[in-house]
């Protein structure tokens, strides 16, 4: 009976020296999705209780870590869509302990087209171009409508006025998609208003004298000085004033006259005259 517990004890004994010796230890992506691009956590899931924690990685190039790579959860991004080998070194009661694992990161796709329409006002066709780079597939979502198109291209008929929004989704590999949405409102008549001051100083804010139209066909605008001098003409519906002389030179501080004419979609004609203050 004695030799039996003492045997009891020493196979006890040798368990428990195993399970020192033989730590469990893993690399555990917290993202979901691993793409370029984009803020990616991993975490070590260990029973050796480390004292201290250091990540690397081998790639070559194309990663950057985003956090400290001194603790138990890392955040990086990468730029290429290569396998990488990310390695956790940590310090533990039972001595050094190093895991690696293999990272396959998938190229994320990138959504972009062009909107515009066939006709001003109602009914219209929009016409959707695609320019999406790295996807698989791309769908087209109409809103208010929940009509969807899956084709690269597309083209939607609207035949009323009204707010309306088109979301593209590209669908990239593993997961990595992207999306961009468009919103915008048919008119359901013509309308124009003149800006009375902009501020052309390359700010980004109130940049350009662009007349607000909604509807148009076609227009004609002049700009002149105090002294009756052309300084701008734009024929075009989207046109627009930038400070500058047809010269290109910056035009003074100050207010200049503004002639103005257009046609819409609803057969009005607008003939305004009025001026615009630039202010620097």
């Amino acid at each position: 009976m004695l030799n039996a517990c003492r045997l009891t004890i020493i196979c006890l004994l040798s368990l428990t020296a195993r399970a020192q010796i033989s730590p469990t230890v893993a690399i555990v992506p917290v993202t979901p999705n691993l793409c370029t691009d984009k803020v990616l956590t991993f975490s070590v899931s260990t029973n050796a209780n480390p004292s201290s924690y250091v990540w690397s990685i081998y790639s070559g190039s194309g990663a950057t870590f985003l956090s400290d790579v001194n603790s138990a959860i890392v955040s990086l991004s990468f730029t290429k869509d290569l396998t990488y080998t990310l390695t956790i070194s940590m310090i533990t009661p039972g001595g050094p302990l190093v895991s690696k694992k293999a990272i396959h990161i998938a190229r994320t796709a990138v959504a972009s087209f062009n909107a515009s329409f066939s006709d001003p006002g109602h009914p219209t066709d929009l016409i959707l171009t695609n320019y999406s780079s790295n996807s698989i597939k791309n769908y087209w979502n109409f809103n208010p409508e929940n009509t969807s198109d899956s084709s690269f291209n597309s083209v939607k008929r609207y035949g009323s006025s009204g707010s309306y929004s088109v979301t593209l989704i590209a669908i990239g590999s593993k997961g990595c998609n992207d999306t961009l949405d468009y919103k915008f409102r048919i008119s359901d008549s013509s309308s124009v208003t003149l800006p009375t001051i902009f501020t052309p100083n390359n700010d980004e804010v109130n940049d350009l004298f662009k007349p607000i139209t909604h509807g148009l066909t076609a227009l004609n605008c002049w700009i002149y000085n105090r002294a009756g001098y052309l300084v701008c003409k734009f024929t075009t519906v989207n046109g627009f004033w930038d400070g500058r002389t047809v010269a290109g030179e910056l035009s003074p501080d100050g207010v200049y006259f503004v002639v103005f004419e257009a046609w819409a979609f609803d057969g009005k004609v607008y003939k305004q005259n009025g001026t615009v203050t630039l202010l620097r």
